[in-house]
């Protein structure tokens, strides 16, 4: 995707050696335009962990970003990360990203267990869908929130 190539930071590897590399909401478009195109289940586990650990990132921020009294500290920074997404988009990559997280929170979709753990009981398993489809639906508020408009430009969050 252009747009995760366009939000990439330079890297140093060496003195004669930089390269480009993609920041963490790049990271989770190029996971989730896979994911749409291959339904890999790596593809999908990688993007969701991407997810994650950004929304880890963001606990601070949604103090800075969302009213005391509308703040739910279970999803506003799985909101934030969606945001930040939809922010590196272009109307066409937001309505791939869109349409795939619109087929991932759809009735009916199972989480692949192995990406839940499947050592757990039917019990522990349940739980441990119902809190990532809860998590992935919070980052798709945020993402469809942010859509793109004729008159917004986007730059990298």
């Amino acid at each position: 995707l252009d747009e995760a190539h366009a939000a990439a930071f330079p890297q140093r590897l060496a003195d004669d050696l930089e390269v480009p590399t993609v920041t963490v909401p790049g990271l989770i478009l190029l996971k989730l335009v896979a994911f749409g195109d291959r339904h890999a289940e790596r593809d999908l586990g990688d993007g969701l962990h991407a997810i994650y650990f950004q929304a880890r990132q963001n606990e601070e921020r949604v103090f800075d970003e969302f009213e005391p009294e509308s703040l739910d500290y279970t999803s506003a920074p799985y909101v934030l990360v969606g945001r930040d997404c939809a922010a590196l988009c272009r109307e066409p990559t937001w309505r791939r990203v869109a349409a795939v997280l619109g087929e991932l929170n759809a009735p009916g979709f199972l989480f692949p267990g192995g990406l839940l753990g499947a050592r757990f009981d039917a019990d522990e398993l349940d739980r441990r869908r119902a809190e990532s489809v809860a998590k992935l639906r919070a980052f798709e508020a945020g993402f469809l929130d942010a859509a793109p408009t004729a008159s917004t430009s986007r730059t990298p969050p």
